[in-house]
């Protein structure tokens, strides 16, 4: 990752407004804990895939659902729990 993008994560917080002072420098050193940032895990329990053009085709899939043990999990352990999902796929008219 280029430093110019890990210095965003220490702008001010977001939708506050930023002065051009507020941009840290190059030379500054950070701490990983001032940094503003989250991240967001997307597991859909249901997708709708539908593609069109010449030979329109459309599937449903469907997973298993997740515990609410599944919350619990650090985050380190979550990249092996959704490798172990099982999704049923269906064939479906467009």
């Amino acid at each position: 990752m280029k430093a110019t993008t890990k210095e965003t994560f220490y702008w001010p917080h977001p939708g506050k407004p930023r002065a051009l002072t507020d941009a840290p420098t190059p030379e500054a050193s950070h701490d990983l804990a001032e940094a503003h940032f989250a991240v967001v895990l997307v597991l859909p329990s249901f997708v709708d895939e539908l593609h069109l053009g010449g030979r329109q085709k459309r599937k449903i899939y469907r997973s298993e659902s997740l515990s609410e043990d599944f919350m619990a999990l650090p985050f380190a352990e979550l990249y092996n729990v959704m490798g172990q999902l099982r999704w049923e796929v269906e064939d479906v008219n467009p």
